[in-house]
């Protein structure tokens, strides 16, 4: 902040001499800094030799936080900042921040898709589940710092490659086109404040002593992310980044993942670990209410059942009937509207895994839109669920894929963390928690709801998918399948 405001400060005094030498008498008053806001909005659409001049003013990479922390500080005086861009009808202004936002869900989408397949190989009738979007921005702090072939490869596999051809925006401070890091991180600011308290994720980036970063990398990081790497000893204190990185999770959780390595999850040869811990705590429309909830049967194939606590509630829900594969689709909204959480349900003769080798993101996209999903009253049965998975080490699913490069330290490249040679990805371990269940007795009963007419009853008690969607760009936040709740 201190580049900016120094930057700031020189446009201040170099705009107040060319006003002052234009005006012969007359007071001057002007704000140096909102006039310095108001051309960074400009600054975004500008290129070549024009945004090279308006660089010329000063850094603005930081605006964005100087402005958020002024307004968040000003309890004793009244401050009020609105900058607008207003441009002739000919020109017609590009609306890139929503689209490339649209393009990021739909690269997040995609990396899902990819990521699941290749793992349900060797999940073909156990629970999986992940968060193809928490995955994705861990990967994007070691995205940073790749260079060459690495980042290149890393790209294609995380479908962003079209993306940065359409996203530039430079950052002068970090030496780089951000524009992708950039529409990350905004991705991820918004979902966390729609979320409220439903979504918590926190990455973490973990490198061994014998190769210190960079400093710019770390400034950087830290102001696209807000993650802090750290350096630990694998080499030769093995115990010691074992609890580091455990304290670090049981941190980031709040105590509620006590510990995430054991001695067998992190080895002394390793050089670099990526961590990923997310949860997700659903704070329905419609709450589920206890004293509805009931022991019943749910199969987990042809021959074999177990009972299982199946919650139920009445209400109005979007619900559809897919002709190709044949499933029946139920999105059941949070309460405030900014997720959902959508349900496909194979018909009685339908494997899932046919269910998971066909669905792709445009054919999500429109089973959840109308006029395939329509309001109706509907009998919902849902398993209670506690989904608690960690994957030990994610490395082979993404060689599989083709993010080979990073793994291999005769050909990684990471010139942009650390100075040495040699530095490749060890691990990456994504910690994942997700609940449905019912409410606490005082908001189920803020939330619930009476009793419906003919209502058609949807009762989830076979194998079946799920996804926890950001429904504003119909982002991937979970994927899974559920053979035994």
């Amino acid at each position: 902040m201190a580049s900016l405001a120094a930057a700031n400060a020189d446009f201040c005094f170099n705009l107040f001499r060319e006003i002052d030498n234009s005006q012969e008498s007359g007071n001057v008053f002007f704000s140096s800094f909102s006039l310095f806001t108001t051309l960074a909005l400009v600054r975004l659409g500008a290129r070549g030799d024009s945004a090279s001049r308006i660089d010329k003013l000063g850094l603005q990479s930081q605006l964005k936080r100087v402005l958020s922390d002024i307004n968040a500080s000003h309890k004793d005086y009244q401050l009020s900042i609105s900058n607008g861009v207003f441009a002739e009808k000919v020109f017609d202004i590009h609306k890139t921040p929503g689209r490339a936002m649209d393009s990021l869900s739909a690269a997040n989408a995609r990396f899902c898709f990819d990521v699941f397949k290749e793992m349900s190989y060797d999940h073909t009738v156990e629970n999986l589940f992940i968060s193809p979007l928490g995955l994705l921005s861990t990967l994007a702090v070691v995205l940073f710092g790749a260079r060459g072939d690495s980042a290149s490869q890393m790209e294609e596999v995380l479908h962003l490659d079209e993306l940065k051809r359409t996203a530039n925006s430079s950052n002068a401070e970090c030496g780089q086109d951000t524009g992708v890091q950039s529409h990350i991180q905004a991705l991820l600011s918004e979902i966390s404040k729609s979320s409220d308290s439903q979504v918590h994720m926190a990455n973490g980036m973990f490198v061994d002593a014998a190769h210190p970063f960079l400093p710019k990398y770390l400034d950087c990081i830290e102001q696209l992310y807000k993650v802090k790497p750290e350096n630990v000893d694998f080499k030769n204190n093995i115990e010691e980044a074992r609890m580091q990185i455990n304290s670090w999770v049981e941190n980031k959780t709040k105590s509620e993942i006590k510990s995430l390595s054991s001695s067998d999850d992190i080895m002394s040869s390793d050089q670099l670990v990526l961590v990923n811990v997310i949860s997700f705590r659903g704070n329905w429309k419609h709450a589920f209410q206890k004293d509805q909830t009931r022991t019943m049967a749910f199969r987990l194939d042809e021959l074999h059942s177990k009972p299982v606590q199946m919650m139920q509630l009445q209400g109005r829900f979007k619900l559809g009937s897919i002709k190709e594969p044949r499933v029946q689709v139920l999105e059941v909204p949070d309460v405030d509207g900014y997720l959902s959480m959508v349900i496909i349900l194979p018909r009685e003769n339908l494997g899932l895994g046919q269910v998971t080798r066909e669905i792709t993101y445009e054919k999500l996209k429109t089973w959840v839109s109308s006029p395939n999903i329509q309001d109706t009253a509907v009998d919902l049965r849902l398993p209670r669920l506690r989904l608690d998975k960690c994957q030990e080490d994610l490395t082979s699913t993404l060689a599989a894929l083709g993010m080979t490069d990073i793994l291999d330290p005769s050909v990684a490249n990471f010139s942009g963390i650390s100075a040495g040679r040699g530095l490749v990805v060890s691990k990456i371990i994504q910690k994942a928690v997700l609940e449905v269940t019912e409410g606490d007795s005082m908001l189920a009963l803020n939330n619930s709801t009476g009793q419906v007419e003919n209502p058609e009853i949807f009762q989830v008690d076979r194998p079946f998918l799920f996804f926890i969607l950001w429904k504003k760009t119909q982002t991937i936040l979970f994927y899974g399948t559920v053979f035994n709740p």
